[in-house]
């Protein structure tokens, strides 16, 4: 009893989360609007989608519909990441002239990335449709990497003078460095622990096999969940506002 009220605080935090958000975040950018979607859809129906564990037993609950829009949301927030690593490399090299990081290096290092999340999303999908929460390990293994990529970036333009820029990367070396910590400490073992529990076992369609309103069916899942609907729309916000931000002010000083 206990444990299925929990449950429901859990998914009435995750609608909460998800209606400040509509409310808070501008709809002024596809890549954006692409990865609220699928906050807004995958959060309003809560399932597992290597074993098809749903919150809500529901025809829309099909994990067929929560990945691709998570594919596409999750490819959109690199793409966003990407603009603004653009627009602060473009602003260090021509108002700062700082020169730490070469062009070439930045658009192999831009292209890698958009490339991995790729590479991600395709593990993922083998993850859903093998049943093998093996592939969701590899699949978050790259997530970290790129997340190392980008707190050692960040760490490495600290050094700039101008406050909007320095700023920009002290947050961004805050804020990686903590996706680092939480993906290694928390993420990664949830995923090696399941594929060590289960056995493959691949299901022939993305319908819900098992239906439970308990919080404990979850575990750190439901943490991880709350991160990523709630957390994960304003961090890209942010990504969206600092972009124009930094746009702004080097069309003003160039």
């Amino acid at each position: 009893m206990i444990d299925e009220t929990l449950g429901k605080i859990w998914y009435s935090c995750l609608l909460s989360g998800v209606l400040y958000n509509l409310t808070t975040i501008k709809w002024n950018s596809l890549p954006k609007i692409l990865f609220l979607l699928n906050c807004v859809y995958r959060s309003s129906l809560p399932r597992i989608d290597a074993s098809r564990h749903c919150f809500i037993d529901s025809y829309y609950s099909n994990v067929l519909y929560g990945r691709c829009l998570a594919t596409l949301g999750e490819i959109g927030f690199v793409i966003e990441v990407n603009r603004l690593l653009d627009s602060s490399y473009r602003f260090s090299k021509n108002v700062e002239r700082n020169n730490k990081l070469g062009f070439l290096v930045h658009v192999l290092c831009r292209n890698l990335l958009l490339i991995s999340v790729i590479i991600a999303q395709c593990f993922c999908w083998i993850a859903i449709i093998s049943g093998s929460n093996f592939y969701h390990v590899i699949e978050e293994s790259i997530w970290v990497a790129m997340g190392l990529y980008l707190f050692i970036r960040s760490v490495i333009f600290t050094g700039i003078k101008r406050e909007i820029i320095k700023d920009f990367y002290i947050n961004c070396t805050l804020i990686s460095g903590l996706y680092v910590a939480y993906m290694v400490a928390f993420d990664i073992p949830m995923y090696l622990f399941r594929s060590l529990e289960t056995t493959n076992q691949g299901h022939q369609d993305f319908t819900c096999k098992t239906v439970s309103t308990k919080i404990s069916d979850f575990g750190l899942t439901a943490v991880q969940f709350t991160g990523y609907f709630i957390i994960g729309p304003q961090v890209l916000e942010n990504i969206v506002y600092m972009r124009k931000r930094i746009n702004e002010r080097m069309s003003y000083v160039v």
